[in-house]
Order: structure tokens, then sequence, then C-alpha cells
């Protein structure tokens, strides 16, 4: 899906990205194991051509929305990216990920940002209710990010995850329309 007209924080405005986006800085990212040691996409890193389809076929998509995170400050710098689903329109909800490739950003805040003016997106335009996230336990940064932006831990699932040889647990996050949400700073 795309979006209609971006959205606005104090630091970022986030908007679809086209195929163009599959080079650097974004191809760089899914490569960098420092960006990549909490995500999926670290067992298989996809080439430009993979990022590309990838782009192009959740714009297509009715139920997920992918988005780049850029610089207000400077709006062509493209810094990272921020998805919402696949959405479930029966128990309308959707799972959020972000990922700040451009690491000079990290623990500025701008996840927290995002995540609340994305769930705020989800929550007023797009009717949904209930929102989620999973983490993978040594991932401090995401999970303060997310509990800023109004999240609240729900679970975790122990051992559910291998990072770097060790097992790991998942931790789980939520956020429902009627709960109170904020934006804060991101310690990442």
């Amino acid at each position: 899906m795309l979006l209609e007209a971006p959205i606005e924080t104090p630091d970022l405005i986030l908007r679809s990205l086209d195929a163009s986006f599959a080079r650097a800085p974004y191809a760089i990212w899914m490569r960098d194991p420092v960006v990549t040691r909490y995500l999926e996409v670290r067992f298989a890193p996809p080439d430009e051509a993979a990022l590309a389809a990838y782009i192009d076929r959740m714009n297509a998509s009715a139920g997920d929305l992918l988005l780049g995170l850029f610089l207000r400050a400077e709006p062509e710098r493209h810094i990272g990216n921020i998805k919402l689903g696949p959405i479930n329109r029966h128990h309308l909800a959707a799972p959020i990920g972000i990922a700040i490739g451009a690491t000079e950003f990290w623990g500025k805040g701008l996840a927290t940002q995002a995540v609340s003016a994305l769930a705020d997106h989800a929550f007023a335009a797009l009717g949904l209710e209930r929102l989620e996230a999973g983490f993978y336990g040594p991932n401090q940064s995401s999970q303060r990010a997310f509990q800023r932006a109004g999240f609240v831990l729900e679970g975790c699932r122990r051992g559910a995850r291998l990072c770097e040889g060790v097992r790991t647990d998942e931790v789980l996050m939520g956020s429902l329309r009627a709960q109170p949400r904020a934006q804060g700073k991101d310690s990442r």
C-alpha cells in the first residue's frame, strides 16, 4: 500500500519508497552485520533486485505499508525503514518493525518518533485497534524505543530465537488504540 501523504514527526518524514531506493544506502544496510544483527534478513541478505521487488510488492499490497525514514533537516537523506503489516483485517491488528540503517542516528529518539507516528496513522487512518512488535531479548534499544512510543510488554517466548549461535528469548510488546501513547527519546 502506498501512503497518500507523508507522515511528519519533529525530526523525520516517513514516506513511501519506490524501487529506486533498493540501491545504496538500503542495499548496504541489508549486508551490514551491525545493522542486521537482530533482523531475520541477516540469514539471506537480499541484493538490489530482490530489494526492488520487495518494495514493489509492499507498494502493491493492500495489507502492508513500507515507509522510508528521511530527515526533516535533509529530506533526501534516507536513514531507515519502518513497516506495518501484514494487516489482519479480521482482528484489526498488525505488526510493526523498524530498522535504522544509518547507525550514526542510533540513540537520537528517531525510532520512537517513527513508531509513534506510524502507530497514530494505523489507529486513526487505517482503523486498526492493535499493533504488535517482537524483539530478540538482547535488543534492549528497540524495546525501549517501542516502550517510549506507548507499547507495553506482553510476554516472552523463552529461547525462541538463535542469535550469534546463542539461544535467546523473543520479547513481545503491543499497543491498543484505546491505550495512551507518548513520544519520547529513543536511547539506542
